[in-house]
């Protein structure tokens, strides 16, 4: 998995000269008004609204699939674990948008598999622009996001509970430069599978830094926390807080105006005590738990 993580980043590095929806790096360039007669004025009003529609993505549609690989720190030092994550986005506004995501996991170890299923859980969220500001050379936002995380019976990588979340977003341009901060609040259901472990509330805080590299290149770093509070759902369940972080750097190539590809990886902060007991949580939708991963993404926008 060293080797693997190496020769991707080293792809990354000699590719350049930074949760949501794929990542919008486009800018209004502003220009000097000119004094023109009443019919040029509506022809260019026209003509600026129709190129503001098509920019914005109204009525778009983002497709988004990611493969990860993720080496797991088990009973062996081998074990692996890949996932296949599909993302679909549509933004019917402006300042709206809905995300329904899926994914499946496969192992290359029986410690991992336990002869379950490989499905994962359907996950649905809506997000919307709550305010927005600019001051003419730096455009803020902040976004607020609900969704829910449908349970899934009898998998190994699924989890049994239906989780509901919210949270919010706020991010700022510094001209090529863009840097957001976030958390989401994770209210976690009773697992209905005997042998899950039962989870308090989980909470995660997290920070991006990007930096628009060319047109069509950017990069970026994330920062990311986790908290998992203790409960007494059921008897078998999380009886002391646990806390993992992890860094993730990606680097994102605009191919055409129909498909993006996104390359990164993620490098745990801190190992997760009593491992091994929490992988019964089935925490895989949340990235870093169980070890390091590398990823690859390719976006198609129709």
């Amino acid at each position: 998995m060293k080797k693997k993580i190496s020769v991707i980043l080293l792809l990354a590095l000699f590719s350049v000269p930074l949760l949501s929806a794929p990542p919008d790096y486009t800018e209004e360039i502003p220009t000097k008004k000119k004094r023109r007669k009443k019919n040029e004025k509506r022809a260019d009003s026209s003509r600026s609204s129709s190129k503001a529609t098509t920019k914005s993505g109204f009525g778009s549609w983002t497709f988004e699939g990611t493969i990860e690989s993720v080496d797991v720190d088990s009973f062996s030092k081998n074990d692996n674990a890949s996932f296949y994550k599909m993302n679909l986005y549509y933004r019917p506004q402006s300042d709206l948008y809905l995300k329904l995501g899926y994914y499946f996991g496969f192992a290359d170890s029986l410690n991992l598999n336990e002869n379950q299923s490989r499905k994962g859980n359907l996950d649905f969220r809506v997000v919307a622009n709550w305010l927005s500001w600019s001051n003419g050379s730096f455009n803020s936002k902040l976004d607020l996001f609900a969704g829910v995380s449908l349970k899934e019976s009898s998998s190994n990588f699924g989890s049994s509970r239906t989780d509901k979340m919210i949270g919010f977003e706020t991010s700022r341009n510094f001209s090529n430069l863009i840097f957001s901060l976030g958390h989401e609040y994770h209210m976690t259901g009773r697992p209905k599978n005997q042998g899950e472990l039962a989870v308090g509330d989980i909470r995660k805080y997290y920070g991006v830094l990007g930096w628009k590299v060319t047109p069509d290149i950017n990069f970026a770093i994330e920062a990311v926390h986790y908290e998992v509070s203790p409960t007494s759902k059921s008897n078998d369940s999380l009886k002391n807080k646990v806390s993992s972080g992890h860094l993730s750097p990606w680097l994102f190539l605009n191919l055409s105006k129909k498909f993006d590809f996104v390359l990164g990886a993620v490098f745990r902060t801190n190992k997760v005590r009593k491992e091994e007991e929490l992988r019964r949580a089935r925490l895989w939708s949340h990235q870093g738990f169980y070890g390091n991963s590398v990823f690859t993404k390719i976006n198609l926008n129709i």
